[in-house]
């Protein structure tokens, strides 16, 4: 299968797979990009493959009009998982503002009646807004610590997990909501002032930035109603090298607030394990399993960007 993509380590890593051939866009029969609309289609194009799991950069218009087919990988889920744990607990724990604290010899009050401890995660109860890829995976790894797990009953299997029937009672019901939905036209600001009013608790985010409305969670943090908020998803991202504050709000000057730059997906290993599950994927596209195929109709509009 002709194979078009622009990424330097699938460029080399293809090299592996002699049953695909690196072409170029217009000769290409899957296109591996987490970009595409009518200005990229070309007649021999077949396959858009996302080498992640957000579709939110691709026109699903475009694909249905030229008949095209969708793939994704979300291999690196586990570490997303992995990555809202660590979130929630350096969050909980206070240890980004404890450890600006001792470097400069700020022991924290330890000496002090005013001492404040930080928050564990036993015996607390968590929602997972998402029970996805990266929701069961989550889960399994906050289990031997927490009281227990909840999310939003949408009639599937939710293993060990409670449900409650939507956003506002889960919000009500959990210590602490990690956000794990993708971007779409119906999540997009679902997490509101009045979901915040409801949580009164901690919020960890690795889905997408504006699933979260920026305005209430900043006037939530700033009035105590949030106890505190963790990320690895924002809402301005840089163009290039050039700093770029991550919100238009001033999130950053709250301890009670944990930033990461949207590496959750990005380790040691994940993205090997990424480009090995697309070829891997193609490799059986070319041979006639499209049984991985999204189903277009199935997906839920997204804000398209470009």
């Amino acid at each position: 299968m002709n194979v078009y993509v622009s990424d330097a380590r699938y460029v080399k890593a293809i090299k592996d797979y002699p049953e695909l051939t690196l072409t170029s866009l217009e000769e290409a029969e899957c296109v591996i990009t987490g970009r595409y609309d009518k200005e990229k289609y070309h007649p021999s194009h077949r396959v858009v493959f996302i080498p992640f799991t957000g579709h939110n950069g691709i026109d699903i218009e475009c694909l249905k009009e030229k008949k095209l087919m969708l793939f994704n990988t979300n291999v690196h889920s586990v570490f997303v998982a992995e990555r809202a744990l660590a979130l929630t607990l350096a969050l909980l724990g206070k240890i980004p503002a404890m450890h600006e604290k001792l470097r400069g010899g700020d022991w924290s009050n330890r000496f002090d009646e005013h001492r404040v401890p930080w928050v564990t995660l036993q015996d607390k109860v968590v929602g997972l807004y998402g029970y996805g890829a990266i929701g069961k995976a989550l889960h399994e790894y906050i289990n031997p610590l927490v009281k227990e797990v909840y999310t939003i009953d949408r009639g599937k299997d939710y293993g060990r997990a409670s449900t409650v029937p939507d956003l506002e009672t889960l919000a009500s019901v959990v210590d602490v909501l990690v956000v794990a939905v993708p971007l779409t036209e119906h999540t997009q600001h679902s997490i509101n002032a009045t979901v915040l009013r409801h949580l009164q608790g901690y919020l960890i985010n690795v889905g997408r930035g504006p699933i979260v409305d920026e305005e209430a969670l900043y006037h939530s943090l700033k009035t105590h109603e949030t106890k505190g908020f963790a990320s690895d998803v924002w809402y301005h991202y840089p163009k290039d090298a050039t700093p770029q504050a991550p919100s238009t709000t001033p999130l950053e000057t709250f301890d009670n607030v944990v930033m990461s730059p949207h590496v959750a997906g990005f380790t040691d290993i994940s993205t090997q394990r990424m480009i090995d599950d697309v070829f891997q994927t193609i490799v059986k596209i070319a041979q006639g399993d499209t049984s991985r195929a999204l189903e277009l109709n199935a997906l839920s509009t997204v804000p398209f960007r470009k």
